[in-house]
């Protein structure tokens, strides 16, 4: 079974007898427990120093019933790092299954579950969380104001996406809508219709630009057509300024090199239709931002010794994190459905270095689904690695080509904030 969401491709594939129904996805961090800190320990503004902060890191997950429905838990921690140990959701904080939240520019904004609006929240002294506006997009026909379809620009400026061929501009700073972009209509291909990516995990803020890829697929997420596009907007003026064709499929993750190039490229079940139906092998682009071109296409058979691969994440050093699929654990010659075979324990993460043309395994990484999100904290990468059916994940800390378990937790856990 394959779950849609608001556009948007996740592959949560489960046994027949397992989860019914479409599968909310949401994982999310806050700021809200009790704090043990004094009055003492805090500045002259009432805020908290980084020395007297209880908690380091938030963390929630997604936990999935028989029925369909959704709970998110909220779960707050000194560090990442927790030996490798179990982290329990008894003392966690419960919230409604359709809700996300965002920590930016120093405040933890909401999205309700309820409908498509934004509460903004302050962090008390106490770990209370003080509201400072709200925002609703329901007069412009959108379900969910959910962060895997709002790009946050600076921090007065972010886009919730409408659809393909609109952006609500609204400002995190004082919680107005001040207007919307009107990107030119794309035309169907046959069956396939133009979709865009998830803003949370493909959309990329560089040097002021937002570059948004779209690509074109059917109501199945079946078809795919071999090309997609790359919307680049001026954050500063609200404009469109480029719409950069690509030759690679289905791109639906970004990321920026360290050598400030941008890269883009497929989600995993792209992985599945390639496979199984015959689509477009996977692949990723190389974007200079500073002319707005692609420089570069390149399948990831073509890296990885002929194997497909997804979610490319800039990993430091000049390398970049792969989930890479193996075809012949999953038999995916003799398999009938594109999404079941991925939503499987059949990739591995990998570390790819362009430079020397290698890639080969992250040493300490088990078998996976591929549907990996990172997260920077305190200068280290984290990968969220999800488990057999989605009923758990594991965070690991990366070191270079291997990785150290931290911890794992219940349920799909697919965002994780420094709170410093």
């Amino acid at each position: 079974m394959k779950a849609v969401l608001l556009g948007g491709e996740w592959p949560l594939q489960q046994p027949l007898n397992s989860w019914r129904g479409a599968i909310a996805v949401f994982a999310a961090s806050v700021l809200a427990s009790v704090c043990a800190c004094s009055e003492d320990e805090t500045d002259e503004k009432g805020e908290r120093s980084a020395a007297s902060r209880q908690v380091g890191v938030a963390v929630g997950s997604l936990i999935t019933g028989t029925d369909g429905s959704s709970t998110g838990y909220l779960k707050l921690l000194k560090s990442a790092d927790q030996d490798g140990g179990h982290v329990e959701l008894d003392t966690a904080r419960e919230l409604p299954g359709l809700s996300d939240v965002w920590v930016h520019d120093g405040f933890v904004f909401v999205a309700s579950g309820d409908e498509p609006s934004i509460t903004k929240y302050a962090v008390a002294v106490d770990g209370t969380l003080e509201p400072k506006g709200m925002v609703n997009f329901e007069a412009y026909g959108i379900s969910s104001a959910a962060f895997w379809n709002n790009t946050f620009v600076n921090a007065s400026r972010a886009y919730m996406s409408n659809g393909p061929s609109e952006l609500i501009v609204w400002n995190p700073s004082s919680m107005d809508i001040e207007g919307t972009i009107d990107i030119p209509e794309l035309e169907k291909r046959g069956a396939l219709e133009p979709k865009p990516s998830l803003a949370d995990r493909a959309s990329v803020v560089h040097d002021g630009k937002v570059y948004r890829p779209i690509y074109w697929t059917d109501a199945e997420y079946a078809g795919r057509t071999p090309d997609s596009l790359i919307v680049v907007i001026d954050g500063a003026k609200n404009e469109i300024i480029e719409r950069l064709k690509v030759d690679c499929t289905g791109l639906d993750y970004g990321t920026v090199g360290d050598d400030g190039q941008l890269y883009f490229s497929n989600w995993t079940g792209t992985v599945g239709t390639r496979l199984v139906l015959d689509t477009p092998p996977t692949c990723y682009a190389k974007i200079d931002p500073a002319t707005n071109s692609v420089t570069e296409t390149k399948t990831f058979a073509d890296v990885t010794g002929g194997h497909e691969a997804a979610a490319m994440k800039a990993a430091g050093g000049g390398k970049f994190l792969l989930s890479v699929f193996d075809a012949e654990r999953a038999n995916a010659k003799d398999a009938e459905d594109p999404f079941e075979i991925v939503g499987m324990p059949n990739f591995q993460l990998w570390l790819y270095d362009p430079q020397r043309g290698s890639a080969a395994p992250v040493d300490g990484v088990e078998w996976n689904s591929g549907a990996v999100y990172h997260a920077r904290v305190g200068g280290v990468l984290y990968s969220l690695v999800p488990g057999d059916d989605y009923a758990s994940t594991t965070v690991y800390a990366l070191d270079g080509s291997s990785a150290k378990k931290v911890f794992d937790i219940d349920g799909w856990s697919i965002r994780l904030f420094g709170l410093e």
